[in-house]
């Protein structure tokens, strides 16, 4: 005898654009989010959440929502099998520098595909590499490999959902080899924990010599590319 057990379920998705990937402070940027149902029952208890940029201020948005810290939240409710519903929200720059949204959609029936429940902007443009640390070590844009040593993990709640975790004393994440030219930029952010010391954010080798930035009370160590794009600058890394 063969017993069928079908669980009631809603697959819920959400998708994200954006008219700019960086922009100069004063600057305003328009993310779309689409919230989608694709079956196969109606989703309950819908809620559809957009965090904007560190570097931003909230100027509209619509639809019904609220606002928690820099987290827009829209109470859809029921959001029936096929049914789009797409909000949009407005911010300002505060600060020159990358405008990376998130977001992500949530509701009360279970959903057997969760890759579709989050996403955010796609990679400013010129990038030749991303680690988004989702977990895993996977490069979005490029073919460089990274792999974690010495026990570097993942923390849940980095700028942008997850992040690198790294205990500040030998931990890291090694980028393979890749000829990026004489002039490339490195973009990272990093949440320090340490109150003292001085460490390594990024070097070609961490046995060697730093790439001409350090900063002191930060607990990364050789956090190799975050992202990295060609550039008419000299080598740099920000944080």
């Amino acid at each position: 005898m063969t017993i069928l057990v079908e669980i009631d379920n809603a697959d819920l998705a959400v998708a994200m654009a954006a008219t700019a990937t960086s922009a100069l402070a004063g600057d305003q940027v328009t993310y779309n989010v689409a919230a989608f149902n694709r079956g196969p029952l109606d989703g309950t208890g819908a809620m559809l959440t957009t965090r904007i940029p560190a570097n931003s201020a909230l100027v509209s948005a619509t639809g019904v929502y609220t606002v928690a810290g820099n987290v827009i939240i829209w109470n859809l409710g029921t959001l029936p099998i096929s049914t789009e519903i797409d909000q949009y929200v407005t911010v300002q720059a505060t600060s020159t520098g990358p405008m990376t949204g998130f977001s992500r959609i949530t509701g009360t029936l279970p959903d057997l595909d969760l890759g579709n429940n989050t996403t955010r902007d796609v990679a400013p443009a010129g990038i030749t590499d991303w680690w988004r640390a989702e977990g895993n070590t996977t490069n979005s844009v490029g073919s460089a490999t990274a792999i974690l040593e010495n026990g570097a993990t993942y923390v849940a709640h980095g700028y942008d959902d997850t992040g690198f975790s790294f205990d500040g004393v030998d931990d890291s994440v090694q980028v393979s080899s890749e000829n990026l030219g004489s002039n490339y930029s490195v973009d990272f952010w990093v949440y320090p924990t340490r109150s003292s010391g001085l460490e390594h954010l990024i070097s070609n080798d961490y046995r060697s010599t730093n790439l001409g930035h350090s900063i002191s009370e930060a607990t990364i160590w050789n956090t190799g590319r975050a992202a990295a794009a060609k550039s008419s600058r000299q080598p740099t890394a920000s944080a």
